[in-house]
């Protein structure tokens, strides 16, 4: 195997505003409207916001009555976690059929080893094209990033010694 085969490279997979994701894959009647996932309690945040919503400044971790202020029009979903975790489940599922190591890090977000893929590029769009909906992968070689580039700083954010991240941390 070569020694660029055989370098552990590391992706950061992150679906892109999951829950709403989600949402619209079982009510497609909603594309292309603000849609906004949040409690309804006073003291409701934001879980994800499509992004026609963000358009409108709405957020994650923002207030739920907030939002409904900065986009009155906007459809606000009661989130479903038990549905949102199964459908996680199924998509590392997916990813663990494409990707020999893969360290779950959140419902949405995940790191991958693509150190032994021949051509990790394409292995991801075809994952990408296979799971349905949005997401982003970022890839960092350790070692090899600068500093200032997204994938450098969203694998360096992770850096901190967990028991959770200890595929992470064993290569940066």
């Amino acid at each position: 195997m070569s020694a660029e085969l055989s370098q552990p490279r590391v992706a950061h997979l992150d679906a892109d505003a999951f829950y709403v994701a989600i949402e619209l894959q079982r009510r497609p009647e909603l594309r292309g409207q603000p849609v906004v996932v949040a409690g309804s309690g006073p003291r409701a945040v934001v879980t994800t916001a499509s992004y026609e919503a963000r358009r409108y400044g709405v957020g994650s971790a923002m207030p739920a009555s907030r939002a409904r202020r900065l986009c009155p029009q906007a459809v606000f979903l009661p989130p479903d976690f038990g549905f949102y975790r199964e459908t996680s489940r199924r998509m590392m599922d997916l990813v663990r059929a494409h990707v020999e190591r893969v360290e779950v890090v959140g419902l949405d977000e995940a790191y991958l080893d693509l150190g032994g893929l021949f051509s990790p590029r394409a292995a991801m769009r075809r994952l990408l094209a296979e799971a349905g909906f949005p997401a982003t992968v970022r890839t960092a070689a350790p070692g090899f990033s600068s500093p200032g580039s997204p994938a450098a700083v969203r694998f360096r954010a992770r850096r901190t010694p967990h028991p959770t991240r200890r595929l992470l941390a064993c290569w940066i």
